[in-house]
C-alpha cells in the first residue's frame, strides 16, 4: 500500500501512497499527546490532511496551507 521513499522531512521517513501518489510522513510530535497521526500531502508536496494513525481517516477536515514538502520532493 505504501513504497518508502529515500525522502525525510525533520528525520521523519516520507512514504508514496501507491493508490493515489500521496505523501505521508508521521508526525512524532503528538504521539505521547494522545493524537498520533500522519500528515497527507499531494503530489506536489501541498498539505492535504492529517490521517488517523490507526485508521487512516482523515482528521483534521481542513488543509494547512503552511504545511509543505514541496522543496522535499
Amino acid at each position: 500500500m505504501f513504497i518508502p521513499t529515500h525522502k525525510k522531512w525533520q528525520k521523519k521517513r516520507i512514504y508514496k501512497k501507491k493508490e493515489d501518489d500521496s505523501f505521508w510522513y508521521f508526525d512524532y510530535y503528538h504521539k505521547d499527546q494522545g493524537c498520533p497521526h500522519y500528515e497527507v500531502f499531494d503530489k506536489q508536496g501541498s498539505h492535504m490532511y492529517e490521517a488517523n494513525a490507526e485508521t487512516g481517516e482523515d482528521i483534521s477536515k481542513s488543509k494547512d496551507i503552511i504545511k509543505s514538502i514541496s522543496n522535499i520532493l
